[in-house]
């Protein structure tokens, strides 16, 4: 600088090669990151992966001897018996191991650094954290995010079953004491994910830099895309589509439906062609699988189709054994008990049923959060019911994000066939028409009967769909359906505006205000899109495809995405 100058020299901006990999126990997150390294699509920089837990387990062999034939497992359990102050002494120790590591920035190599925010104290039964904040400062300017690793509480439970492993079964439990500790410990496994998200979250905000919470059934290229493009280059979108219906749902028609497989196929195909997407899917966390808990037994929905699940080699999931893979998490040897023994398991999995339902809702907005480009609605009104958690995940893209926090950039793109629409439309009809009777009460059998004899009618589906149904040929149709449909009434509200004009022979004036109830319903129906108020721009974001063409749609969809 010459003499005089008031100029300051700028300050070099340190590369921010950094990122904490957070996760829950039974992940196997290291291997986990190997999957990911293995399957990155950008390879112009080194990747690195530092096990912290090993850092700690090599400085605790240091100042305890006699641990050399011991497994880094074995060390773990015995640093996670220690005092509190003892393990977070021990976590500093490990940090500067860390900070020697991984040197100054050289742009040429990004480090993973796999760590747990949260321990499990093994006598105190209780969570601690052995992180120290300030430490964490010195690594400050070159933490990039941080990415929180998840997996379903049945499967991390599975891989802590075995032997060696924090949940080992034991020889001496039988069947009903074993089936006691299985609900205990997939509970103790859902509280911690819940406490790692919290500090995780914590750690994330303390280093004012990113945090990705996902699931490991994602794909592993799809990860890697986080690690190694900048936030900027990257598109982040959460996929919404209906699966409680769906599943509870039995009829051959739905069985064999190709909605599931589609939906696959869809997420498949974007993920592949758009190279800087990131799809946040909710259903690679599949907990909330009860088909049915009774007093006797416990039955299971098949596991929903993930996409690449046919090759879960391309997921970032490390495999579970198959024998493991196979064993029912809850009766984990067997049901051999008595009908009392039977009746006490299925209350406390009732018990475990409530905390995994309520853990949903908060981890799909969370990662609705996350995605901050919006969300994509896949076929939202599946056989023309609307998917009522579909409908709050846009509410809350919609309604919190972009209206109240002012998230301009994001969307909310809702893609749906043009069968569905008009079903929704025929269901609306119906059950404005239901409702709003006075007399007769119309039956449930009755009205499923139109439905699916409706549904069943092409040219049913096109004028709904197109809106060019007749108001009297409908009317005429439901009164051939419905018995003793001369007597029908309407309740108040839907005739509140309803004027009467000159007087007139009651026969005339019944069929006026039923001419006016109908028109009132008309109203509603025609050009109804239940999620077409959840667009900021419906033109550009709500898609209507052909059924008969759905490799149309997709390749349509991503020309829209660009």
């Amino acid at each position: 600088m010459k003499k005089g100058s008031n100029k300051k020299t700028a300050a070099r901006k340190v590369d921010k090669d950094v990122i904490l990999i957070t996760g829950q126990p039974g992940i196997k997150k290291v291997s986990s990151l190997k999957k990911i390294i293995k399957k990155r699509e950008d390879r112009s920089c080194d990747i690195e992966i530092i096990d912290f837990e090993s850092l700690m387990v090599e400085e605790y062999k240091k100042k305890n001897t006699g641990l050399n034939s011991r497994t880094k497992t074995e060390i773990i359990y015995r640093i996670l018996e220690e005092p509190p102050l003892t393990q977070k002494e021990n976590w500093r120790e490990a940090f500067k191991v860390l900070e020697e590591k991984i040197g100054n920035p050289t742009n040429k190599k990004i480090y993973l650094v796999s760590l747990h925010t949260v321990f499990y104290h093994q006598r105190l039964k209780q969570f601690i954290s052995p992180i120290d904040l300030e430490k964490l400062k010195d690594v400050k300017p070159r933490v990039k995010n941080v990415v929180l690793l998840i997996d379903d509480a049945f499967d991390s439970y599975r891989r802590l079953i075995q032997k060696g492993e924090m949940f080992e079964l034991k020889d001496e439990d039988n069947a009903f004491e074993a089936t006691k500790k299985s609900v205990r410990n997939v509970t103790t496994i859902l509280y911690w994910r819940e406490i790692e998200t919290t500090t995780s979250n914590v750690v994330a905000d303390y280093l004012r830099v990113p945090i990705f919470v996902v699931a490991v059934k994602h794909p592993a290229f799809m990860i890697a895309r986080i690690f190694t493009k900048r936030h900027k280059e990257l598109r982040f979108f959460y996929l919404a589509h209906p699966i409680t219906h769906f599943r509870e749902s039995y009829s051959p028609f739905i069985r064999n439906s190709d909605y599931p497989s589609h939906l696959q196929i869809f997420a498949e195909k974007i993920l592949k062609e758009v190279p800087n997407l990131i799809l946040f899917v909710p259903d690679t966390i599949d907990e909330y699988c009860f088909k049915g808990i009774t007093d006797k037994d416990i039955e299971w929905f098949d596991p929903w189709p993930v996409p690449f699940g046919q090759d879960k080699n391309e997921w970032a999931f490390v495999k579970i054994p198959t024998k493991l893979a196979e064993t029912d998490p809850i009766f984990i040897k067997g049901k051999r008990m008595s009908a009392n023994q039977k009746v006490r398991i299925c209350a406390l999995v009732n018990q475990l049923a409530e905390l995994l339902f309520d853990q949903i809702t908060s981890r799909d907005l969370n990662l609705v959060t996350q995605s901050s480009n919006g969300i994509i609605v896949f076929r939202p009104h599946w056989n023309g019911a609307s998917s009522s958690g579909a409908e709050d995940e846009a509410e809350y893209n919609y309604g919190t994000l972009i209206k109240k926090r002012c998230e301009k950039k994001r969307k909310t793109y809702v893609i749906e066939d043009s069968n569905n629409i008009a079903k929704l439309r025929i269901r609306k009809l119906l059950y404005l028409f239901v409702t709003s009777l006075k007399k007769p009460k119309i039956s449930e059998d009755t009205t499923d009967m139109i439905i699916d004899q409706w549904f069943e009618d092409d040219s049913m589906l096109e004028s709904f769909y197109k809106d060019t149904w007749d108001r009297d040929e409908i009317r005429k149709k439901i009164e051939l359906a419905i018995p003793n449909f001369s007597t029908c009434e309407f309740e108040k509200p839907v005739l509140k505006d309803y004027k009467s004009g000159l007087p007139s022979a009651e026969a005339t004036e019944k069929q006026n205000r039923l001419d006016y109830a109908w028109e009132k319903i008309e109203q509603e129906v025609k050009g109804f899109h239940a999620f077409e108020i959840f667009c900021s721009n419906p033109d550009e974001e709500y898609l209507v495809c052909d059924p008969e063409d759905f490799e149309k749609t997709v390749t349509s969809f991503i020309s829209r995405l660009g």
